[in-house]
């Protein structure tokens, strides 16, 4: 809502995350997990396409680490 993002990046981090958050049912630790990974939409994009195989940019995703704020096992972000 009107916030930018600086020619040397500044603000992209919270710009990226608040869109990813804009997907139905993806928690802010989900979130973060994915900015974390992929700090620019650009860079989750290359990775993307370096993928070679459909199961390959399933699993892109899928195995990112979620924080679950020391409570329980550790989870993945999922399918």
């Amino acid at each position: 809502a009107g916030e930018r993002v600086a020619r040397d990046g500044t603000g992209l981090r919270g710009i990226w995350w608040r869109q990813i958050r804009q997907f139905r049912r993806v928690s802010p630790a989900v979130a973060d997990a994915i900015v974390t990974a992929f700090p620019s939409p650009r860079l989750l994009q290359q990775a993307y396409m370096s993928c070679s195989s459909d199961q390959e940019r399933l699993a892109l995703l899928a195995d990112l680490p979620v924080k679950t704020g020391g409570v329980g096992r550790p989870r993945r972000v999922g399918p």
